[in-house]
């Protein structure tokens, strides 16, 4: 039923939810509950990692990574702030990244590109030169 209805995680993790609830003594309302919502993190995570495959962003590019020291200028405060989409995305505005070449322009657009996968945005990345 589970195939049929198409909840996978729910299929995967049932047993062993219900042999806890078991020994837990859960309601039934309990075990629901923790069985819908684990469905619920399954389907978030296969979003997630499905809007990453699309977003065509180097996995290993991440804020954590890049290193602000190279282009003193940089405010590491605007790079966050443009990370946590804070309204220039839903404004539909661009972001463009201009500089020499090795200061980091496609790490920290990639990097943009994978908070706002976090936050439920589907983004593409392409270079210019692709094109």
């Amino acid at each position: 039923m589970f195939t049929d209805l198409r909840l996978p995680t729910m299929k995967r993790v049932w047993q062993e939810l219900a042999e806890r609830s078991n020994q837990e003594g859960w309601p039934a309302e309990r075990f629901l509950a923790s069985l819908l919502e684990q469905e619920i993190l399954g389907r978030e995570e296969r979003r997630l990692e499905r809007r990453r495959q699309e977003s065509n962003l180097s996995p290993d590019k991440r804020l954590g990574s890049y290193d602000f020291s190279v282009v003193p200028t940089l405010s590491k405060a605007h790079v966050q702030a443009l990370a946590e989409a804070d309204g220039w995305v839903r404004e539909g505005a661009n972001l463009l990244l201009f500089g020499p070449s090795g200061v980091g322009k496609s790490h920290l657009a990639t990097a943009i590109g994978h908070a706002l996968v976090d936050r439920g945005y589907r983004v593409y990345f392409t270079r210019t030169s692709a094109h």
